[in-house]
């Protein structure tokens, strides 16, 4: 069984990457007014799993990646230590979250560094324009496109259904620079809710290459090697899915 991360709490977790020996550094917080992003969920430990196990099937040689409702950055700072060929990474949430993947980039820069991935931190908003995301990226000096999206544990409130998926499809069916796929892993918490994101999703105009359970029993490529204090809890469900969009 994968091994559980922390959900919370002022801290910093020691993480090892098996598949090359990399290790890396979080931080998480106990700070109310960060919502969800001060804590590491579930959904992002299963996708930085599902994606250093898929490394075969998934291509991000040179790639930009957008990580959306990123929190802690947890699964950009992964892909990292995977060591797969990402040119950059733009970690993303709303502006008054950043604080905690902040901290995080910055502890890890070196890991960045070595791996030769250039990374920005800005805010961006389900739904927001992706003219405006394109126009602020350009206005900090990079002239970048996205080829490929990953989120985790974003769809768990039916309020982000409608501007979460006009987020993927603005992306993956932008005319000037289209990216190439989305990767999504949500942990099943209510079932309601999240069929009804993926009715949305099938129902509208993009294409659902792969919904896929996660088996909870498959090679756990990260694990926590020092935890200060660090408390764990179960998930809420044993069901984890990825899926795929283009």
């Amino acid at each position: 069984m994968v091994g559980h991360p922390c959900v919370g709490g002022q801290r910093v977790q020691f993480w090892r990457y098996s598949g090359n020996d990399t290790r890396f550094s979080l931080t998480t917080s106990d700070d109310e007014s960060l919502l969800t992003s001060g804590a590491l969920w579930f959904g992002s430990h299963y996708l930085a799993h599902y994606i250093a196990n898929q490394t075969a099937n998934l291509d991000f040689s040179g790639k930009t990646v957008l990580e959306i409702g990123t929190g802690t950055g947890f699964v950009g700072i992964a892909l990292a230590a995977i060591d797969i060929g990402i040119r950059r990474i733009i970690f993303t949430d709303l502006e008054s979250q950043l604080s905690t993947v902040i901290a995080n980039v910055e502890l890890n820069k070196e890991l960045f560094a070595r791996s030769n991935i250039e990374v920005v931190v800005m805010p961006y908003s389900f739904g927001q324009s992706v003219g405006d995301f394109y126009r602020a990226l350009m206005s900090k000096g990079f002239d970048w496109t996205v080829d490929v999206i990953i989120g985790a544990d974003i769809a768990y409130d039916v309020s982000l259904h409608d501007p979460l998926y006009q987020t993927l499809e603005q992306f993956l069916r932008n005319e000037q620079k289209p990216a190439k796929l989305a990767i999504i892993c949500e942990e099943m918490r209510w079932k309601d809710i999240y069929n009804w994101f993926f009715e949305l999703i099938t129902g509208g105009n993009l294409r659902l290459k792969l919904h896929e359970q996660v088996a909870d029993e498959f090679a756990a490529k990260f694990t926590v090697e020092i935890s200060d204090s660090c408390t764990s809890s179960n998930p809420t469900s044993s069901k984890m899915y990825v899926s795929i969009l283009e």
